[in-house]
């Protein structure tokens, strides 16, 4: 199969992966799971998962003390990014929570124009109130009732958090370093800043059921180690702008879940909202490609 070829399908799988999040996550709540639990067994099972994986796949799991360093720095943005979007499912549909998670390429685009001096255009200062405009939408309903506060700014922050990594992540000396490395280091860090949460405050609600160890080993697996690493490698075959339009089906395959599964209800208001945010981002990213 053609490597381009190959690309896309990686793309595509990574991006609908992630977006598999709350239909792991919700039923884990469901089952008396809280947030935090969720996100430290994920994490657990995911470090084992990509580790496994990193040695298959014959590459050393050894890097220098620098890039260990930078890795830590970005778990702790990838597990911020995880608790934050996981909470958020607490207050709004996961739908709405995952487009609004969404807007991250658009917060990407600010973080280089503030700190990495990449200028930022006319048209690029237009996604981003578009994308705010679209947020502001989702916010209301059609009877007037607002989305939760605290759930919106939930969603802002994982997006905030993921779009540092995604900066850093490019930025970093950790490009040159195999992806599955990459990813169980970035996990093992982030794993290891959630341990002291662990100790020092709340407390872990434990596995009762095959049926929960089903779903950590399912939530690991897929949003995690699947979309990590398909996504990663799908920007080495087709370049970082088709890899992040193929991201779409990220808050589309949400979306889907959350009509199908948890039997949720997309309101013209809602599906007007989360164009908006699409549209932002999209315009953001096609224009990067015809630069």
């Amino acid at each position: 199969m053609d490597n381009k070829i190959k690309g896309y399908i990686l793309g595509a799988v990574g991006g609908a992966a992630y977006g598999l999040n709350p239909l792991f996550a919700v039923p884990l709540y469901q089952s008396g799971m809280d947030a935090s639990s969720v996100v430290f067994f994920r994490y657990v099972t995911a470090v084992v998962l990509v580790g496994l994986l990193a040695k298959y796949k014959g590459h050393s799991l050894r890097i220098g003390r620098k890039a260990v360093l930078v890795a830590f720095f970005l778990g702790i943005m990838v597990v911020g990014s995880s608790l934050a979007l996981f909470h958020s499912y607490n207050y709004m549909d996961v739908g709405i929570a995952s487009t609004i998670l969404y807007v991250y390429p658009v917060m990407v685009a600010a973080i280089l124009a503030l700190f990495y001096n990449e200028r930022l255009s006319v048209r690029t200062g237009f996604c981003i109130f578009l994308a705010m405009l679209g947020i502001a939408v989702l916010y209301v309903d059609e009877d007037g009732a607002r989305l939760d506060a605290l759930g919106t700014v939930l969603a802002l922050l994982s997006a905030l958090t993921y779009a540092i990594y995604m900066v850093c992540i490019n930025k970093s000396r950790l490009r040159k370093v195999p992806m599955p490395v990459v990813t169980f280091y970035i996990l093992l860090s982030g794993l290891v800043v959630y341990v002291p949460l662990c100790i020092g405050g709340f407390r872990l609600s434990p596995l009762t059921s095959v049926w929960q160890v089903v779903l950590i080993f399912c939530i690991a697996l897929f949003p995690t180690v699947v979309s990590f690493v398909c996504t990663a490698t799908a920007v080495l075959k087709i370049g970082s702008t088709p890899a992040s339009i193929l991201g779409s089906l990220e808050p589309a395959t949400a979306v889907v879940i959350g009509i199908l599964v948890f039997d949720e209800k997309v309101t013209l208001r809602t599906f007007i909202g989360m164009l908006l945010v699409l549209v932002a981002v999209l315009v953001i990213i096609l224009k990067k490609e015809n630069k």
